[in-house]
C-alpha cells in the first residue's frame, strides 16, 4: 500500500518541487523542505543502524558517556540541498497526504458508524414504543 501510494504521490511531490524552485533558491519553503529532509534523513539512518545492527550504534549506545566517542559514532553525513530539499517533499507529501487520508477515512468510519448506532437507537425506540402502545 506504501509503495503504491508513493508511485501515486509522484506528479504531486513533482509540481510541488517546480512550484518552490520557481520561488528561488531562498524561497522559505525550499529551506523548510531542506530542514524536513535533513532530518528524516537522519532519522533514516538512525533507523537502519539499529535494524541492520551497526556496530557504531551499538558502540554509541554502550559508550554514551564518552563524549568524544559518542559524537564520532552519532555523526551523520548531511544530504546535499538539493537531495535534502527532494527527500522532504516526498517526506511532506507521504505525512500529510498518507495521513491526512487515513484521518479522512477514520472520520467516515466514524461518523458512518454513529449513523448505524442513531437508526438503530430510533428502531429500538419505535418498538419501545409500539410494545407501550399495543400494552394500553
Amino acid at each position: 500500500a506504501i509503495v503504491s501510494f508513493k508511485y501515486m504521490s509522484r506528479p504531486l511531490n513533482n509540481v510541488l518541487k517546480q512550484a518552490i524552485k520557481t520561488r528561488g533558491k531562498n524561497s522559505k519553503f525550499r529551506s523548510l523542505f531542506i530542514d524536513c529532509g535533513q532530518v528524516a534523513h537522519r532519522w533514516e539512518v538512525k533507523v537502519n543502524r539499529y535494524i541492520d545492527n551497526d556496530p557504531s550504534y551499538e558502540n554509541k549506545i554502550k559508550h554514551a558517556d564518552d563524549t568524544e566517542h559518542h559524537e564520532i559514532n552519532d555523526y551523520i553525513k548531511p544530504l546535499g540541498e538539493d537531495s535534502a530539499f527532494n527527500k522532504g517533499v516526498e517526506t511532506f507529501t507521504e505525512v500529510v497526504f498518507f495521513y491526512g487520508l487515513l484521518i479522512i477515512i477514520s472520520a467516515y468510519e466514524i461518523k458512518k458508524g454513529m449513523e448505524a448506532t442513531r437508526k438503530q437507537k430510533e428502531m429500538m425506540d419505535k418498538i419501545h414504543n409500539d410494545v407501550h402502545a399495543h400494552d394500553q
